[in-house]
């Protein structure tokens, strides 16, 4: 008897602390008001939920949309396989990361010299007509027993309840600036060019290459499907990657505790790149998990992975390399993976070098030089950028996963949770994964400033990790955990529910669910969302005439303005630090009050700038055009 008790201690002590983290995330935040917001949210909002008069217009967009990912899916696929030649479900998956990264590098290509000229990278599509090509379809992965096929209902749910986000107009800020905004301006230009006013179009653009493709050929919402589907895909590269190493059902509770988190909904809606990251991360660690597997593979995917952000090296390529190193004990294995996963990023580096003078431009100014940086610049972005080694900095190394996990907006303590249940597993778990998310913890730690979205290319190995220990573990625990995953989806139908512009109006005026029904046009969409951020950017589209110039003051966000805009970014040199007022060739003058203030105080924007000379100028040289309590539009009195 006391030997059952004693067998028995783990699994209750690891219960016991999952319940724990649970009541903690409910009580001790209030996050078990979630439900009961959503369905009062819900009930304020299901009465308003009609179809709208432009929800037939919506629809054909969206079915255009969807055709048009579909062609891509179809171009890259059959160029990958044709690399690749397949043996199983996981280099078929590798097959379609390689094939969108070839794409990416032929837009690149064919848009250094006509952006209108992309839509020929289609042409891919008559590989289909290559025999090599035309290959026996793979055995893919399909749910099985009542367990899975749970697991399987909630990844459904949870793409879906993803979805709408990404139906909606492009809102995030980062994504305006220069996922899509680079993409864009290369397209009023004609062709990718050098942007001294945006240094972000000068980072790696595996991922904007296929938004500038999407601009051109479709629209910005088939661009940000795209990034929904890079979610959506890394999915069963989880389950490949449990597969080989005999976890099945380990891998489906790998794959749910990596995608059904409202972080993976807070991505989903944007166009930003993080979602890409983690697929060619997942295919990486997954093509690496397997001995026998030719190493150039994982190496390229995770050269895919650093040609969408820089910060894919330290969580990314650096534990791969340190794996590889501990698997081996040889150093040609490593020297050669290096050599390998250079490879996809070349395109962008040689870019830069002829663009910018300065193949990682902006970084290592001071040896390489190129662009127009400054010693200035450099360290604002460093301040930004770099990790801090205060009291305050390592404090992060334990604040961060519980503020991940608990507090930020989109938490969800899964892995915390979880972790303790390895216990159940003895030494069965994949320790390599463990390793790797180590790894890629310290990297991401000791090497960036620490936000959320840079660790999330790592979170397949830590799912991973612990996913055969919750599948062997007991019922009742993944019914809490499965409860958690609930209060996840709570929070992401609120954000679908809640109206998009002011949150706290009840019922809502427009929210994410009215646009999709067709309750509003985009230009109505706009002016409403954000309380109202881009509605001077749509009046002055409206009134100002076609031939202005407008000046950006507070504003990084140009990317929805028709008429010629001169703006910079917080790092780089404003119009207003190279010229005065006076001097510059503008007609009209934008000032976003708010966003000045904010910008000022984080990032020394416009600090060097006699800013009350320059407002007093057009208190008496200019005339107001439009103002609310946070904008004001000055046309010069020479118009």
């Amino acid at each position: 008897m006391n030997d059952a008790h004693t067998s028995r201690l783990p699994a209750i002590l690891a219960g016991g602390w999952v319940i724990l983290v649970a009541a903690v995330f409910w009580f001790r935040y209030d996050h078990w008001l979630l439900p009961l917001q959503f369905f009062h949210q819900l009930a304020i909002s299901v009465p308003h939920l009609r179809i709208g008069p432009h929800s037939g217009e919506f629809w054909l967009e969206r079915v255009l949309d969807a055709g048009w990912l579909v062609l891509l899916v179809g171009s890259a696929w059959p160029v990958g396989r044709l690399i690749v030649k397949p043996r199983d479900e996981l280099e078929d998956w590798w097959a379609l990361g390689l094939g969108l990264g070839i794409v990416s590098i032929a837009t690149l290509l064919v848009a250094s010299v006509s952006c209108r000229a992309v839509g020929v990278v289609f042409g891919f599509a008559l590989l289909w007509m290559v025999p090599a090509v035309r290959r026996r379809p793979m055995p893919y992965m399909y749910p099985r027993g009542k367990e899975e096929w749970l697991l399987a209902t909630v990844l459904v749910v949870t793409a879906l309840i993803n979805l709408p986000g990404a139906w909606v107009p492009p809102f995030e800020y980062d994504e305006l600036e220069y996922h899509l905004g680079a993409p864009a301006e290369y397209v009023r230009v004609g062709r990718v060019v050098f942007l001294p006013h945006n240094f972000y179009s000068n980072l790696p653009q595996l991922t904007e290459m296929l938004y500038l493709l999407g601009l051109v050929t479709r629209s910005d919402i088939a661009a940000k499907w795209l990034h929904w589907l890079f979610g959506v895909l890394t999915i069963p590269v989880i389950l490949c990657a449990a597969s080989q190493l005999g976890l099945r059902r380990a891998g489906w509770w790998a794959a749910t505790l990596f995608y059904a988190v409202p972080y993976a909904f807070d991505l989903s809606q944007t166009a930003r790149v993080d979602l890409n990251t983690g697929f060619y991360g997942a295919l990486a660690l997954a093509l690496w998990l397997a001995p026998h597997r030719d190493l150039k593979w994982a190496a390229l995917a995770a050269g895919c992975a650093v040609g969408t952000k820089w910060t894919a090296i330290p969580v990314v390529l650096f534990p791969l390399l340190a794996m590889t190193a501990w698997r081996s004990q040889r150093v040609m294995p490593v020297v050669r993976v290096a050599g390998w996963s250079v490879l996809p990023v070349l395109p962008w580096l040689i870019k830069n070098a002829l663009l910018a003078g300065n193949p990682v431009y902006p970084l290592f100014h001071s040896w390489l030089g190129g662009g127009q940086w400054s010693a200035e610049q450099a360290a604002v972005f460093a301040a930004r950028h770099y990790p801090r080694w205060d009291a305050q900095g390592w404090w992060q190394l334990l604040e961060r996963p519980w503020q991940y996990s608990f507090v930020e907006p989109g938490a969800l303590p899964l892995l915390v949770a979880a972790i303790p249940l390895m216990w159940l597993a003895g030494g069965q778990r994949p320790l390599g994964c463990g390793g790797w998310f180590g790894l890629g913890f310290a990297g991401w730690f000791l090497t960036t400033y620490r936000p959320w979205r840079f660790l999330w290319p790592v979170m397949p190995a830590a799912t991973l990790w612990v996913g055969e220990s919750v599948a062997i573990a007991g019922r009742w625990v993944k019914v809490v955990l499965l409860l958690l995953i609930a209060t996840g989806w709570c929070w992401s139908g609120l954000n679908l529910l809640m109206d998009c512009g002011e949150p706290d109006i009840k019922p809502p005026r427009l929210s994410f669910v009215q646009y999709v029904l067709g309750h509003a046009d985009r230009t109505e969409f706009l002016r409403h969302v954000g309380g109202g951020v881009f509605d001077p950017i749509v009046w002055m589209n409206e009134n100002l005439p076609a031939d202005a110039r407008v000046l950006y003051v507070g504003e990084a966000r140009a990317y929805y303005a028709r008429h010629a805009v001169l703006w910079s970014t917080a790092f780089d040199l404003h119009p207003l630090q190279k010229h005065a007022l006076t001097e510059l060739d503008v007609t009209h003058v934008y000032i976003h009050f708010a966003e000045w203030r904010r910008l000022a105080r984080g990032y020394g924007y416009l600090q060097s700038v006699d800013m009350p000379s320059v407002l007093d100028y057009l208190q008496s040289h200019a005339r107001e055009v439009y103002r609310t309590d946070r904008h004001v539009v000055y046309e010069l009195a020479s118009r």
